[in-house]
């Protein structure tokens, strides 16, 4: 898209949204190649109030680590942000593409960790993790689907990330003919099937809560809350007051990449839907005040009635995390 003139691309989407209003037009609006100015041209920088979406390669880079350098790792890997923390809940909330280039709309962020370009998500865990074990490296992967699939904005899954699809270690492999690289092996998803049931429910997870489907700008600023005052390798937010219509009343998300078993308190009896081994809507369990957070894992579990305002104070009032060794 980034080759596209603006005017082209505006043209399209109109012409597109009279044949369907439900189409979605969406590309890469890097800076690229040009025989006309910078401001002519569809790029990341002018997609804003558009209605046409942007691959978010901020938050690609953030989740992973560089496309640039395969060896350098992301937050998934090593808890790390870069950029700052600040930066990357813009992301969560589809408020922004890259650093410091905003959108109007989640609807204008596609939301990924991995496409056709560059490696593959499983081979750049690989590649950037050359000392972790595979389970740990497995629960990087899950990690990384967690926070797109949970994130606002459109979610993207590149074919294969859902069952550990490698490429070999190539990365881009437009022009390869080696049955190893671009063929998809679709035994992997038997072999894989954990993996493939955790994408499952995540994506049931986001389907029957629109929660994760806020529209606009503002109404993800009025039900998206962070949780301040928390290890610096673990990033938690609330969905509150049944954010979009969604039937629970409050949706707790924590990312935890640390190495360690976290503990967060938090007041109320909240149901957990996902965690470091399953995904989905269904209860896992009920925890009372007291959350357990796996290492390098998602979190996500919820109230079903609204809390007063005055109990929310008082819940703010007393949270605090707690960390603990995997061995106590």
């Amino acid at each position: 898209m980034g080759l596209i003139d603006r005017k082209t691309m505006e043209s399209i989407y109109v012409e597109a949204k009279k044949i369907n209003p439900s189409a979605l037009i969406y590309g890469e609006g890097w800076d690229m190649e040009r025989n006309l100015p910078a401001e002519q041209m569809m790029t990341q920088s002018y997609v804003r109030a558009t209605g046409i979406a942007a691959f978010n390669d901020g938050i690609r880079d953030s989740i992973k680590g560089p496309v640039w350098n395969p060896k350098k790792p992301g937050y998934v890997q090593t808890g790390v942000l870069n950029p700052e923390r600040e930066t990357f809940i813009k992301y969560l909330k589809a408020q922004s593409t890259a650093d410091g280039i905003p959108v109007d709309s989640p609807t204008e962020a596609i939301q990924y960790c991995s496409a056709h370009d560059d490696h593959c998500l499983w081979d750049k865990i690989i590649l950037s993790s050359p000392e972790d074990n595979r389970e740990d490296q497995v629960k990087m992967n899950h990690l990384a689907a967690g926070i797109i699939l949970t994130s606002q904005g459109i979610p993207f899954i590149h074919a294969g990330d859902e069952f550990l699809r490698s490429k070999n270690g190539v990365k881009n492999s437009y022009n390869s003919n080696d049955p190893r690289v671009n063929p998809i092996r679709w035994s992997l998803k038997t072999e894989h099937i954990e993996t493939y049931r955790f994408y499952e429910g995540l994506i049931s997870l986001r389907r029957d809560h629109p929660a994760f489907r806020m529209h606009s700008r503002e109404q993800v600023n009025q039900h998206f809350e962070v949780i301040d005052g928390l290890d610096k390798k673990t990033i938690a937010y609330k969905l509150v007051n049944s954010a979009n219509g969604d039937p629970w009343s409050e949706i707790l998300v924590v990312l935890n990449a640390n190495r360690d078993k976290l503990k967060l308190e938090l007041e109320g009896t909240w149901t957990i839907a996902v965690n470091d081994k399953r995904a989905g809507t269904e209860v896992i369990q009920t925890c009372t005040d007291m959350i357990p957070i796996e290492p390098i894992s998602i979190l996500v579990a919820y109230l079903q009635h609204n809390s007063s305002p005055d109990h929310a104070n008082e819940v703010n009032s007393k949270r605090r995390l707690h960390s603990e060794r995997l061995d106590h």
